[in-house]
């Protein structure tokens, strides 16, 4: 049996996607960045994303979850194309690719563009399992995003050594990530999806974001909230807890969310820009 000291635990949960298995959120040394534990081994943590339902790697069904999840992703290209900054993005890397979506559509904008993705099987031209074929290649990128993929990474801090390693000089570095700290997510406690144990390894506030690049030598040039985000959070949450009207309920949570993070900057999700440069333009 699994044990932790009870001082450290922020939350305990469990998975609602595969296993229905319990696992610790729990504090570590470094502030603000919380580990999941027990944290699956590289080799085990595939069969927690052997769901129908994991919808950034497996979007084929139709369904009233899939439908939900595509038509926010759409909205969200438009706001991501946004922070990319296609005038002065020559090549782009993609940490956590998915199933492509996101660099089919930057490729249109002529940019040469990479993906990697650990998790997903795929056969796809410039798309890596490993950030280290690219270092091995001696390759750099003038852009390089991680939307909502640092957290599931299985070594947090050498995963983002090799992020900043392979950023060009004057570089833009775009990371987005929940918020534990948001009204959603303590609204929702347990059964927030934002924590998706055990795929998400790591939980991380604005500060611990921050603190992880700026001591790699980035420059932390903004942050922007990710609004739709709130509401398929909050609707992923509400499936968790099995609850009627799931849709509806969802709605008002993450609206509320929004509005109370006018005032406490405590959005369901973030974006940050970094640059690897002494000034921000």
């Amino acid at each position: 049996m699994f044990h932790v000291e009870q001082q450290q635990v922020h939350i305990k949960t469990k998975d609602f996607l595969v296993s229905t298995e319990e696992f610790f959120i729990v504090k570590t040394p470094v502030s603000g960045l919380l580990k999941t534990l027990p944290s699956p081994s590289k080799n085990n943590i595939q069969k927690y994303y052997n769901s129908d339902k994991y919808t950034s790697h497996y979007s084929e069904d139709i369904t009233a979850f899939n439908y939900i999840y595509r038509m926010s992703r759409k909205l969200n290209f438009f706001f991501k194309r946004r922070h990319v900054n296609l005038h002065s993005c020559r090549s782009l890397l993609d940490f956590g690719s998915g199933d492509g979506d996101f660099i089919h559509n930057i490729s249109k904008s002529n940019v040469s563009v990479f993906g990697v993705e650990p998790i997903l099987t795929t056969n796809k031209t410039n798309v890596y399992k490993k950030l280290s074929t690219l270092q091995k290649e001696g390759l750099h990128f003038s852009t390089i995003t991680a939307w909502h993929s640092l957290e599931h990474t299985q070594k947090i801090n050498d995963t983002s050594q090799a992020l900043v390693d392979l950023l060009e000089e004057k570089g833009r570095l775009i990371i987005a990530v929940p918020n534990y700290e948001s009204y959603d997510a303590l609204f929702y406690k347990s059964f927030w999806a934002g924590y998706d144990t055990p795929r998400h390894l790591w939980h991380l506030n604005q500060h611990a974001v921050v603190n992880l690049f700026t001591k790699r030598g980035l420059t932390f040039c903004y942050s922007s909230p990710m609004l739709l985000d709130a509401f398929y959070v909050s609707y992923l949450s509400e499936l968790n807890k099995k609850s009627r009207l799931p849709i509806l309920k969802a709605f008002f949570i993450a609206l509320f969310s929004n509005v109370k993070a006018i005032f406490t900057n405590q959005y369901s999700s973030n974006l940050f820009v970094f640059e690897k440069t002494n000034k921000c333009v």
